[in-house]
Protein backbone atom coordinates (compact mmCIF):
# COMPACT_ATOMS: atom_id res chain seq x y z
CA UNK A 1 0.00 0.00 0.00
CA UNK A 2 2.84 2.36 -0.81
CA UNK A 3 1.95 3.44 -4.45
CA UNK A 4 2.39 6.79 -3.00
CA UNK A 5 5.19 6.77 -1.27
CA UNK A 6 8.00 8.34 -3.94
CA UNK A 7 5.72 11.45 -3.83
CA UNK A 8 4.32 11.53 -0.69
CA UNK A 9 7.06 9.89 1.35
CA UNK A 10 10.17 10.92 -0.19
CA UNK A 11 12.77 10.07 3.02
CA UNK A 12 10.81 7.11 3.94
CA UNK A 13 11.04 5.49 0.29
CA UNK A 14 14.59 6.78 0.26
CA UNK A 15 14.81 4.59 3.89
CA UNK A 16 13.54 1.46 2.72
CA UNK A 17 14.25 -0.24 -0.83
CA UNK A 18 11.40 0.00 -2.62
CA UNK A 19 11.72 -2.64 -5.02
CA UNK A 20 12.05 -5.74 -1.97
CA UNK A 21 8.46 -3.51 -0.53
CA UNK A 22 5.96 -6.68 0.10
CA UNK A 23 2.47 -6.63 1.44
CA UNK A 24 0.64 -9.66 2.54
CA UNK A 25 -3.33 -9.18 3.43
CA UNK A 26 -4.91 -11.89 5.83
CA UNK A 27 -8.54 -12.19 7.07
CA UNK A 28 -7.79 -9.76 9.76
CA UNK A 29 -4.37 -8.40 9.40
CA UNK A 30 -1.93 -6.99 6.90
CA UNK A 31 1.65 -6.88 6.50
CA UNK A 32 4.09 -4.17 4.66
CA UNK A 33 8.08 -5.10 5.03
CA UNK A 34 10.93 -4.02 3.47
CA UNK A 35 13.67 -6.37 4.01
CA UNK A 36 16.54 -3.71 2.60
CA UNK A 37 16.93 -0.80 3.85
CA UNK A 38 19.44 2.00 3.25
CA UNK A 39 21.37 3.51 6.56
CA UNK A 40 22.73 6.10 4.45
CA UNK A 41 19.16 7.84 3.60
CA UNK A 42 16.67 10.81 4.21
CA UNK A 43 14.73 9.86 7.08
CA UNK A 44 17.20 9.50 9.84
CA UNK A 45 20.84 7.78 10.41
CA UNK A 46 21.23 4.22 11.70
CA UNK A 47 24.22 1.71 11.70
CA UNK A 48 24.65 -1.36 9.55
CA UNK A 49 25.65 -2.47 13.10
CA UNK A 50 22.23 -1.85 14.76
CA UNK A 51 20.03 -5.04 15.87
CA UNK A 52 16.62 -3.38 13.66
CA UNK A 53 17.88 -3.75 9.88
CA UNK A 54 14.15 -4.15 8.30
CA UNK A 55 10.87 -2.31 8.10
CA UNK A 56 7.68 -3.97 9.13
CA UNK A 57 4.48 -2.67 9.37
CA UNK A 58 1.46 -5.02 10.66
CA UNK A 59 -2.33 -3.60 10.73
CA UNK A 60 -4.14 -5.63 13.23
CA UNK A 61 -7.97 -5.60 13.04
CA UNK A 62 -9.52 -3.19 13.99
CA UNK A 63 -7.52 -0.67 15.22
CA UNK A 64 -4.09 -1.50 16.26
CA UNK A 65 -0.79 -0.97 14.04
CA UNK A 66 2.54 -2.77 15.24
CA UNK A 67 6.13 -1.32 13.82
CA UNK A 68 9.50 -2.54 13.68
CA UNK A 69 11.64 0.31 11.80
CA UNK A 70 15.56 0.22 11.66
CA UNK A 71 17.70 1.18 14.45
CA UNK A 72 17.84 -0.04 17.69
CA UNK A 73 15.67 -2.92 19.08
CA UNK A 74 12.29 -1.44 19.52
CA UNK A 75 8.96 -1.75 18.82
CA UNK A 76 6.24 0.50 18.29
CA UNK A 77 2.22 -0.13 19.30
CA UNK A 78 -0.57 2.07 18.45
CA UNK A 79 -4.00 2.46 17.98
CA UNK A 80 -6.23 3.87 15.91
CA UNK A 81 -9.43 4.66 17.61
CA UNK A 82 -12.41 6.57 15.76
CA UNK A 83 -13.67 9.70 16.97
CA UNK A 84 -16.69 10.04 14.98
CA UNK A 85 -16.98 9.19 11.49
CA UNK A 86 -14.89 12.45 10.24
CA UNK A 87 -11.92 11.89 13.44
CA UNK A 88 -9.70 9.39 14.71
CA UNK A 89 -7.72 9.65 18.01
CA UNK A 90 -4.37 8.28 17.62
CA UNK A 91 -1.86 7.01 20.36
CA UNK A 92 1.10 4.55 20.59
CA UNK A 93 3.96 3.23 22.65
CA UNK A 94 7.78 2.66 21.86
CA UNK A 95 9.46 -0.19 23.29
CA UNK A 96 12.70 -1.21 23.15
CA UNK A 97 16.03 -2.85 24.97
CA UNK A 98 17.63 0.64 25.24
CA UNK A 99 15.66 3.03 27.60
CA UNK A 100 17.03 6.17 25.76
CA UNK A 101 15.39 6.74 22.83
CA UNK A 102 16.63 7.57 19.31
CA UNK A 103 15.71 11.01 19.41
CA UNK A 104 16.45 11.44 15.13
CA UNK A 105 14.37 8.70 14.48
CA UNK A 106 11.52 10.01 17.07
CA UNK A 107 11.65 13.50 15.46
CA UNK A 108 11.68 11.65 11.98
CA UNK A 109 8.88 9.51 13.18
CA UNK A 110 6.38 12.18 14.82
CA UNK A 111 7.61 15.22 13.08
CA UNK A 112 7.61 14.17 9.48
CA UNK A 113 6.49 10.93 8.70
CA UNK A 114 3.31 11.39 11.11
CA UNK A 115 2.53 14.64 9.63
CA UNK A 116 2.57 13.21 5.80
CA UNK A 117 0.63 10.77 6.52
CA UNK A 118 -2.13 12.85 8.34
CA UNK A 119 -2.08 15.26 5.01
CA UNK A 120 -3.01 12.04 3.27
CA UNK A 121 -5.89 11.50 5.23
CA UNK A 122 -7.13 14.57 5.13
CA UNK A 123 -7.24 15.26 1.86
CA UNK A 124 -8.51 12.18 0.97
CA UNK A 125 -11.57 13.01 3.53
CA UNK A 126 -12.05 16.11 1.99
CA UNK A 127 -11.84 14.41 -1.72
CA UNK A 128 -14.55 12.15 -0.46
CA UNK A 129 -16.77 14.60 0.37
CA UNK A 130 -16.79 16.80 -2.49
CA UNK A 131 -19.69 16.76 -5.03
CA UNK A 132 -17.57 15.66 -7.60
CA UNK A 133 -16.58 12.27 -6.20
CA UNK A 134 -18.43 9.58 -7.66
CA UNK A 135 -17.08 6.11 -6.98
CA UNK A 136 -13.25 5.34 -5.95
CA UNK A 137 -10.71 2.40 -7.51
CA UNK A 138 -8.25 0.74 -5.46
CA UNK A 139 -4.69 0.55 -6.87
CA UNK A 140 -4.52 -2.93 -7.67
CA UNK A 141 -1.46 -5.14 -8.92
CA UNK A 142 -2.35 -8.68 -9.72
CA UNK A 143 1.41 -9.36 -8.56
CA UNK A 144 -0.60 -8.10 -5.30
CA UNK A 145 2.85 -6.13 -5.04
CA UNK A 146 3.45 -3.68 -2.15
CA UNK A 147 2.59 -0.41 -4.68
CA UNK A 148 -1.31 -2.26 -4.11
CA UNK A 149 -4.30 -1.00 -2.44
CA UNK A 150 -5.02 -5.00 -1.72
CA UNK A 151 -4.57 -4.36 2.31
CA UNK A 152 -7.26 -0.49 2.29
CA UNK A 153 -9.94 -3.05 0.15
CA UNK A 154 -9.76 -5.37 2.77
CA UNK A 155 -9.76 -2.78 5.36
CA UNK A 156 -12.83 -1.51 3.87
CA UNK A 157 -14.72 -5.05 3.67
CA UNK A 158 -14.04 -5.55 7.20
CA UNK A 159 -15.91 -2.09 7.89
CA UNK A 160 -18.71 -3.22 5.78
CA UNK A 161 -18.79 -6.22 7.44
CA UNK A 162 -18.61 -5.06 11.02
CA UNK A 163 -21.42 -2.73 9.88
CA UNK A 164 -23.61 -4.85 8.15
CA UNK A 165 -24.13 -2.66 5.38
Amino acid sequence: ECYHCHQAHPALADLMEMTSYEHEVQEHWARQVSRTTRTDNKAYRFDASDDVQIAAYWYLWPTTSIWLVPGDANLFVLSMMPNGHERTAFSGHRYGLSKSVDAERSEYLNAILGPEDQSLCESVQQGLKSRSYNQGRFMVDAAKSGVAEHGVHQFHRLVMDALQV
